[in-house]
């Protein structure tokens, strides 16, 4: 399964405990996500106690030990209490019955979704929540997915979305629009003075929905009622696909509300569209200006428009509003742009691509080149962090005392203390006026806790405190969750360690006619897992020639921290083979460490030393 990790900065009641590390390994969890890849956001205020309140997305029902993904729940738990249904004193919502209506014979999954806070959306003095379900099948529509708004009441217990009077129903147009996984409020983009809420859709597709709807009120995408919704046009990626015929559908774009940034009265959205192409494509961002009731959003009528450097088809992944950093009044516009899961940014010259961010200055007008010099923006230089830098971003009041508002940028692929891949959130200084921010291995950071569970996938936003939740191991099916203050980000970080610190594999330099001769590699392994953990260094033997190659598993060292280890590793008679036949040839070994046991097994750090022969 996908490893998510997810950050939500929300206001609960009480004084966080004072962080003595940044560490998560030193704070202890208050709760547990039944899902891996739930998303979790802040709500606001849905039972009027004064508190924001915090959302997770599809899961298992923690309270039932039978639970499938066939009945799977959402919940929103109340601020003061635990955050997880299952631990005694929660208050709260369990919304049941996401995965409905199904056809007959369909397999009954919910298919996957959002959740999102949409501010007052019937104007009744209460936060409400929006929750999707890509899966359901409303309309005889397979697969056309459904969006819940759940109105906002001061009362705990379960919330059952096939009869519960207070709950707005929204329906995907067609068979396979998938509806739900992507949503988020969109501000007052028609300029009624209430909140309205986006919904992304597949290949580029897009709507908003209007608020003031009528608790129990049902919207079908493909016929609404007249001035329920607002379409949004033009955001699909019509760039040729370069003779490929194997692209998926394009992902839903993501949206956030930037408000009313030309000051017409009506709010508008930063829109992020990744590149459908993920190898070659270019990803975009369009700020869109709000329109009436009855009128539609243009992409191509944009404020403006931002385009990627070349490769980087991510771009958009992730989008923001940052707090007004140049006293204009007006939030500035915050992209990530990690590369696409599955692939490797590589550039024309063979160079890994950097992931990253950019802030454009809510001034900007036109078309914005991101990559150019002399563009309205601050360049997040996230250098030596991964290619997966920028997953998630989001904007925070002034954090180190210089009087502007700071970034909050998500490293995944970060390994903290050697715990390969568990992933870190850093807080990176804000600036007045365009330039580059460099970031640094010290740069101030919230540290995963375990490895593989890349925590700073994604982000969500709200006064004091942070709600951090990342899967207890690679393979885990649920996600752990955390209480941390902002003053984690307090100090400088212990430095990111080299990846030469946590494995380096060195094979003693030997001539081809040596290795003819006496057919065996002295290689040294230092390997630190993280913690002083006990772990395995999986050993593979490689050799390429001009057109063969080889590839075996040799050996598993087994150590009890910290530690060197030797081995020697006798070559097979198919290597002897390429070194006599092949004028060059490079022979490797790679190492990988695994830590953990079963189950609970997590891949570790990654390394390879190589001879490289020559006739």
């Amino acid at each position: 399964m996908r490893a998510y990790a997810v950050v939500a900065l929300m206001l609960l009641a009480g004084p966080a405990p004072a962080l003595a590390s940044v560490d998560l390994k030193t704070v202890p969890p208050v709760g547990v996500i039944g899902s891996d890849s739930a998303s979790v956001a802040v709500v606001g205020d849905v039972n009027g106690d004064g508190r924001p309140d915090v959302g997770s997305s599809l899961q298992s029902d923690l309270t039932d030990p039978h639970s499938t993904s066939l009945s799977e729940v959402a919940v929103v738990a109340f601020a003061g209490g635990p955050a997880d249904p299952s631990r005694p004193g929660f208050a709260g919502w369990r919304i049941t019955h996401l995965d409905e209506p199904q056809l007959p014979d369909s397999p009954g999954f919910a298919g996957g979704g959002d959740i999102t806070g949409v501010g007052d959306f019937n104007g009744d003095g209460l936060a409400d929540v929006a929750v999707g379900a890509a899966g359901t099948a409303a309309n005889g529509r397979q697969d056309s997915g459904s969006v819940y708004v759940v109105l906002g009441r001061a009362t705990s217990g379960t919330i059952d979305l096939r009869s519960d009077a207070g709950v707005i129903r929204i329906d995907g147009p067609a068979r396979d629009a998938g509806i739900g996984r992507v949503l988020a409020p969109a501000g007052d983009v028609d300029g009624d003075g209430l909140p309205d809420l986006v919904i992304g859709g597949a290949d580029g597709d897009a709507v908003v929905v209007r608020g003031g709807q009528a608790a129990g009120t049902v919207i079908d995408l493909a016929r609404p009622p007249a001035d329920a919704t607002i379409p949004i046009r033009g955001l699909q990626d019509r760039t040729p696909a370069r003779g490929r015929d194997d692209l998926e559908p394009q992902e839903p774009a993501r949206f956030v509300g930037v408000g009313d940034v030309d000051r017409d009265g009506r709010g508008e959205l930063l829109a992020g569209v990744p590149a459908r192409d993920s190898l070659a494509g270019v990803g975009r961002g369009f700020v869109l200006r709000g329109v009436a009731a009855g009128g539609t959003i243009d992409a191509g009528a944009a404020l403006a428009r931002l385009v990627a450097p070349k490769f980087q088809s991510g771009f958009g992944g992730a989008v923001a509003a940052v707090p007004d950093s140049d006293g204009d009044g007006r939030p500035e516009w915050l992209v990530g742009s990690a590369a696409p899961d599955g692939t490797f940014a590589v550039g024309d010259d063979g160079e890994l691509l950097l992931g990253g961010a950019v802030m454009v200055f809510s001034t900007a007008r036109g078309t914005i080149r991101t990559g150019e010099p002399d563009q309205p923006l601050v360049r997040v230089d996230t250098r030596g962090f991964g290619d997966r830098a920028g997953h998630s971003v989001a904007g925070v009041p002034d954090q180190t005392g210089d009087g502007v508002p700071d970034l909050l940028i998500g490293l995944p692929q970060a390994s903290p203390r050697c715990r390969a891949a568990a992933g870190a959130v850093a807080l990176v200084p804000g600036r007045r006026t365009p330039g580059t921010v460099r970031m640094t291995r010290t740069t101030p950071r919230l540290d995963g806790a375990v490895t593989g569970g890349r925590l700073g996938r994604t982000l969500a936003l709200a006064p004091s405190e942070l709600l951090v939740a990342t899967v207890p191991f690679e393979r885990s099916a649920r996600l752990r969750l955390w209480r941390v203050g902002f003053e984690a980000f307090a100090t400088p970080s212990r430095a990111l360690p080299a990846a030469d610190d946590c494995l380096k594999v060195t094979v003693r330099r030997r001539t081809r006619a040596q290795l003819l001769r006496d057919p065996v590699l002295d290689v040294r392994v230092r390997s630190n897992a993280g913690d002083g953990r006990r772990h395995e260094v999986v050993l593979e033997l490689v050799a390429l020639g001009d057109r063969d190659g080889y590839e075996e598993r040799e050996r598993v060292l087994r150590l009890p921290g910290a530690a060197t280890r030797r081995a020697r590793i006798r070559l097979p008679r198919k290597v002897l083979a390429i070194l006599r036949e092949h004028p060059e040839v490079t022979i490797g070994v790679t190492a990988e460490q695994r830590v953990g046991t079963g189950i609970r097994r997590s891949r570790g750090a990654f390394g390879a030393g190589v001879l490289r022969l020559r006739r």
